[in-house]
């Protein structure tokens, strides 16, 4: 756990008694420990202020709309609960008594889950409406595994055309602004809008085509985001597949050539990549033809000066001369 390990606890009767996990070398890493007491009615689960805000609950099919809503959860009952105390971290669900029943903790690296209830196949049965029993789970799984779209703390940014949307999730009553860097070098502070429990988010307008980045500070140390604002259809983008069609005609009023890597079209060719010979022409006025490409040389060279070093000079030279005649004189003396 503590070197970034994981723990999902669905938590059953053996749970509050002597021979619980709560008792062994697990204790330290567990979010909250059992009182020994057995809670057995019906009840429904509720979102607690926190679970409204978490990524883990938030949204869930069937919860409450709001913190102190009056509105009951149509999500189906449950039976049974361990009442627990001590609670660390963050309790996303209560149940009987407005005990704790869903506890997220970090410990060290790792993170931990305690659901103190084993019914939640009860949702999963359709019983008395059923409930969210695959979402929760896999939210549960998933943020154990520390999923970068379940974090407590997120900033996101999203741009369509020169406009930037940008959200940010906490788990905080208000946030930061966020300062925005254009593509110019220019910041912006920007101060965002309260969308829902533990969601802010706004829409601005941008005027120069780029690349943005937002940065603000976080409990979980500073956050950072990065948009690309531009047309949603550059003409870079319009025509992707491979012609030589817009090359052609100023190709043929020049006397050049089109030529293609691969013969026959994409990825056609066996043999590799087939290039043309190239060939440097000076005055010819067609430069391409079949397997060859013509390169024009236009002798676009100027000539700065002119050094010339003999290799020979005084008594080297004269060495030299002296031993081509006496090789030349050994050999016609043979």
């Amino acid at each position: 756990m503590e070197n970034g390990g994981a723990l999902l606890v669905a938590a059953g009767d053996d749970y509050a008694t002597p021979q619980s996990i709560a008792n062994t070398l697990l204790a330290p890493v567990l979010p909250a420990q059992p009182t020994g007491r057995l809670i057995e009615r019906a009840f429904k689960a509720h979102l607690s202020v926190d679970g409204l805000k978490h990524p883990v609950t938030r949204g869930l099919a069937g919860s409450a709309n709001a913190a102190g809503d009056s509105t009951q959860p149509t999500w189906g009952q449950w039976f049974r609960q361990v009442d627990v105390q001590n609670a660390r971290g963050r309790n996303l669900m209560t149940g009987l008594e407005e005990r704790p029943l869903l506890v997220l903790d970090r410990k060290g690296k790792g993170r931990v889950a305690l659901l103190a209830s084993d019914q939640a196949w009860l949702w999963a049965r359709g019983y008395d409406g059923g409930g969210p029993h695959t979402d929760l789970l896999r939210r549960l799984a998933h943020w154990l595994m520390k999923e970068p779209d379940l974090e407590e703390e997120r900033l996101l940014v999203s741009s369509k055309g020169l406009k930037l949307t940008i959200e940010r999730r906490t788990m905080e009553e208000n946030v930061r602004p966020v300062t925005m860097s254009e593509p110019g070098g220019q910041t912006t502070t920007l101060d965002l809008e309260k969308a829902g429990p533990g969601l802010w988010r706004s829409t601005f307008d941008v005027k120069t085509p780029g690349l943005y980045k937002l940065q603000t500070p976080s409990s979980a140390g500073g956050l950072t985001a990065v948009a690309l604002a531009g047309v949603d259809d550059p003409k870079e983008m319009s025509e992707v597949v491979a012609t030589d069609a817009k090359m052609k005609p100023i190709a043929d009023a020049t006397g050049g050539g089109v030529f293609w890597t691969r013969g026959n079209g994409l990825l056609s060719s066996s043999t590799g990549v087939d290039v043309p010979r190239i060939s440097m022409l000076a005055d010819a006025r067609v430069l391409a033809g079949n397997g060859w490409l013509g390169l024009k040389d236009r002798e676009a060279f100027v000539t700065k000066g002119v050094k010339v070093t003999p290799m020979f000079t005084g008594f080297a030279a004269l060495a030299g001369l002296l031993a081509l005649i006496a090789l030349a004189w050994w050999r016609e003396g043979r």
